[in-house]
């Protein structure tokens, strides 16, 4: 019996952590989860049969464990196919018993609590100890109850199942909990530690569920006190009206039959049969004693003894038509006495015989009561899971689209008046905050605007700005890609015959490339107005720059000094880009010099000074990063070559005109694209010298 026992209990759980273990590493694990679930099933219905083979002498084996098994830990097609199948081939295969029936209805309906209970209540996840221990418990009450069912007509059904009881509950239940242990040891590679989660880590559904099913217990619980503190009062006054009813009956006919016989031979014999032929329901008897208490006649069958050989105790200490309880002859007996004619009566039944309805009353009741508390469990968990949990998964999931900055987003949750009302709160919060941000954006787009004021009333953007100086032309713009940028030209006369112009390219965008911008612009023009040479000017600037430049930024820059008495033009490059140069003859080429470093990068920089003359008719063009840079949407960049080829294409253009050309078709190669980076252009002509520098000039070129 031990062996089939553990038998039972080993088979579904060393069959489910086999099949966690092929999950995890055979081609089993590649399988399709359709075929997966189906080959699980077949394999735990098939088991069905091996296991009524191995274990016949088990009263009633608890088979139902095998689709459990299969629909708790594996999935609810498995546990289904498992119940299916493994019913099939009980009720084909395996030879008809006492609870044949029973166990066919239970293996179906097994998979199919197992199903459910994967699916519904445990969203689709494996069980914890706790189902793990509940479930079973459940399915093994309902294959009790089907025993009676299925068997109402026999009389000892009751005692069947009251036999099978310590059996099938701790088979089940231990069978469940020890697959759902090493399930989780061979789903862990290292030490398994059972989890034990605080109450801010547990699910709304998993608070619910453990006070949902403290209080059902604890209702099940107080419902069988009661009920059997009922049926036992009503069982003891129905078996003391019993008794006293049959006891007074028996002195009558005692009384009679006395007065009916003359010898007392006769009065012997006569009580005797009457009192042998009497009985209480099955086992309840009489026991008739002389004056002697020599038994007359006794259903236990001790005639002739003395009534002290049964120890009922002294009679004489009991009251008449009184019921008691102890043992009589070796049995737990309910008994009264009475007197008459000489005699004792007693009247005994059995205390089993006596409780035999209150013990089947509570064992269907608390049946019933067990099945429709678990299926109340199960029902109000799916509702509120349902109504609650779910509405508020949708909620918190438009919540967090809400907060990613999705503000178009809706809370739209209305299957109830708590619901809708939350919905529309959580969708008027949203209207309210959309209306301040839009306010704020429109402060801050009025702030940026007045910013990019500034930041352009702080460039020259009169042109000409000399209108009185006719020997050279200037012109410069700047496009920011926002509102306010970082790119920044600038020129100035120093003294009367020399033009200082320069263009620069600040790190980053926005508010913090603007507000770098203005200082680097400030520090260059009044380090160039003190009279320093242009590498001076950038040495000068990124010392200045560097003092407290927390935030790391940087400006590319390219200026230059051009003596308009001479045509020399004296510069220097701190890592901008090459500039361009027009020959009044339409020749083009990049001034490419060996460039600097970055202002604002590091301290202690010294920068180069170059030399370059330009002749009447030249031009110099100067361009930040956002010209050549800009890209269409194939993602190719206009480059230097389209550059010189813009200008190429255009040689008789004034630095005016030819500035705005460059934007053009930058804009056209472009296209739809966004702008991204800052575009300016500074361009500067030479169109007259005095005529004694125009001959040293040509005389410097020529050499």
């Amino acid at each position: 019996m031990i062996p089939q026992l553990l038998l039972a209990v080993l088979l579904p759980a060393l069959a489910s952590v086999l099949l966690v273990l092929a999950e995890q590493k055979s081609p089993f694990a590649r399988l399709p989860d359709v075929v997966r679930q189906g080959v699980i099933g077949v394999a735990f219905g098939s088991l069905v049969l091996l296991e009524a083979s191995l274990t016949p002498a088990l009263l009633l084996t608890p088979h139902e464990t095998l689709p459990l098994a299969a629909g708790l830990f594996f999935g609810a097609p498995a546990g289904l196919i498992a119940g299916c199948l493994g019913s099939v081939l009980l009720y084909c295969l395996v030879p008809a018993e006492y609870a044949h029936l029973a166990g066919v209805f239970t293996l179906l309906l097994s998979g199919v609590i197992g199903a459910l209970v994967r699916r519904c209540l445990l969203e689709d996840r494996r069980p914890g100890p706790g189902y793990s221990l509940l479930v079973p418990n459940v399915v093994a009450v309902l294959h009790l109850s089907l025993v009676f069912f299925t068997n109402a007509a026999d009389a000892n059904v009751f005692e069947f199942v009251r036999s099978c009881l310590p059996l099938i509950l701790p088979v089940s239940c231990g069978s469940m909990l020890l697959t759902q242990l090493l399930v989780r040891l061979a789903g862990h590679p290292g030490p398994y530690r059972p989890t034990i989660r605080s109450k801010e880590q547990r699910s709304i559904n998993e608070t619910f569920q453990f006070w949902l099913f403290v209080i059902v217990f604890s209702s099940l619980l107080i419902t069988e006190w009661f009920t059997w503190t009922m049926l036992t009062t009503a069982t003891q006054s129905a078996v003391d009206d019993l008794l006293l009813t049959n006891l007074q009956d028996m002195r009558t006919a005692v009384s009679e039959t006395a007065a009916q016989t003359a010898s007392a031979e006769d009065r012997r014999t006569a009580i005797a049969d009457t009192a042998s032929n009497r009985h209480i329901w099955e086992e309840g008897y009489f026991i008739v004693c002389d004056e002697n208490g020599t038994i007359v006649s006794g259903g236990s069958g001790h005639t002739g003894e003395n009534l002290l050989m049964l120890r009922p105790d002294n009679a004489g200490r009991y009251q008449q038509s009184t019921t008691y309880r102890s043992e009589i002859d070796g049995v737990d007996c309910y008994w009264a006495y009475t007197h008459a004619d000489g005699y004792l009566i007693l009247a005994l039944l059995p205390y089993s015989e006596a409780m035999f309805s209150r013990d089947v009353g509570s064992c269907l009741l608390i049946f019933v009561e067990i099945l429709v508390y678990a299926f109340l469990f199960a029902q109000i968990t799916v509702t509120v899971r349902k109504v609650v949990v779910e509405n508020m998964r949708k909620l918190n999931a438009s919540l967090a689209k809400i907060t990613a900055g999705e503000l178009e987003e809706k809370a739209d949750v209305r299957t109830c008046l708590e619901f809708v009302q939350l919905s529309d709160d959580i969708n008027q919060t949203v209207d309210t905050l959309k209306h301040y941000i839009a306010e704020a954006a429109a402060r801050v787009d009025q702030e940026l605007e007045l910013a990019r004021q500034i930041q352009h009333a702080a460039l020259p953007s009169t042109f000409p700005p000399f209108p009185h100086r006719s020997e050279f032309s200037i012109y410069a713009s700047m496009d920011t890609a926002r509102e306010v940028g970082g790119d920044f030209y600038d020129f100035y006369l120093l003294e009367e015959n020399r033009l200082a112009f320069l263009i620069a390219d600040v790190s980053g965008k926005g508010i913090p490339a603007a507000m770098f911008m203005m200082t680097a612009k400030a520090f260059l023009k009044s380090s160039a107005e003190s009279g320093l040479p242009v590498e001076q000017v950038f040495t000068q600037a990124n010392h200045r720059l560097c003092e407290g430049n927390e935030a790391d930024m940087f400006v590319t820059a390219w200026m230059g000094v051009l003596d308009l008495s001479t045509g020399r033009v004296r510069y220097a490059n701190a890592g901008h880009n090459p500039p361009l140069l027009r020959r009044k003859d339409g020749e083009l080429s990049y001034l490419r010099t060996k460039p600097g470093f970055v202002l604002g990068g590091m301290d202690g920089i010294r920068y180069r000074c170059n030399e370059l003359v330009l002749e009447p008719g030249d031009v110099l063009f100067l361009y930040t990063d956002g010209v050549t840079e800009a890209h269409n949407s194939d993602q190719q960049l206009y480059g230097e070559g389209r550059l010189l080829a813009c200008l190429a294409a255009h040689p008789d253009l004034d630095v005016q005109r030819l500035c705005e050309t460059v934007k053009k078709d930058v804009d056209r190669f472009a296209g739809p694209m966004e702008q991204f980076d800052d575009l300016s252009m500074l361009c500067v002509g030479l169109n007259a010298l005095p005529e004694s520098a125009e001959s040293q000039a040509k005389e410097v070129k020529i050499s």
